[in-house]
């Protein structure tokens, strides 16, 4: 009898080990991106880039542009964005954000500037209708208590 009971405790195991990752890959994002192009002028377009955090999730923003300095040692992770340079397209400055801006004093960063909920980021470029712009982006989101691992997601979309 212990046998059986050995066998089939060793079954579930395996099974339970095997199904697990599949059943955690179904766990949705806290954070949904989406990107869109807005024309502002003859050759000239807006790319926002759109970001929904789930509640209780933030992500940090560039304290350079906001005077908070974090403590000595302690570093954030602020996204980043890359254009695959086709030579199609020309940037106009960099990518700004804008959302409602928090500061907040964290245990081991002491005071921070984050956004919760909803942020934009755009990037303003010079370029003709018809032309593929694409290339990734790196963030990283946090909870209170938690830093989740840094995500790099690709991009693409025809200006029309």
């Amino acid at each position: 009898m212990p046998v059986k009971r050995l066998k089939c405790l060793l079954l579930i195991l395996i099974f339970a080990g095997v199904a697990a990752p599949a059943f955690a890959q179904n766990i949705p994002s806290p954070a949904r991106w989406n990107w869109t192009c807005k024309k502002l002028a003859e050759n000239k377009y807006e790319l926002v880039f759109h970001l929904e955090l789930k509640k209780g999730y933030h992500i940090f923003a560039d304290d350079d542009t906001h005077g908070i300095k974090r403590k000595k040692g302690n570093t954030i992770m602020v996204p980043s964005f890359k254009f695959d340079n086709t030579g199609e397209f020309e940037l106009e400055g960099t990518v700004s954000s804008k959302g409602i801006l928090e500061t907040k004093k964290m245990k081991h960063l002491g005071l921070v500037n984050l956004y919760t909920y909803k942020v934009l980021y755009v990037q303003n470029l010079k370029t003709k209708p018809g032309t593929r712009v694409s290339g990734s982006f790196t963030y990283q989101i946090c909870t209170d208590e938690e830093a989740m691992e840094p995500i790099t997601e690709r991009f693409g979309m025809v200006i029309k």
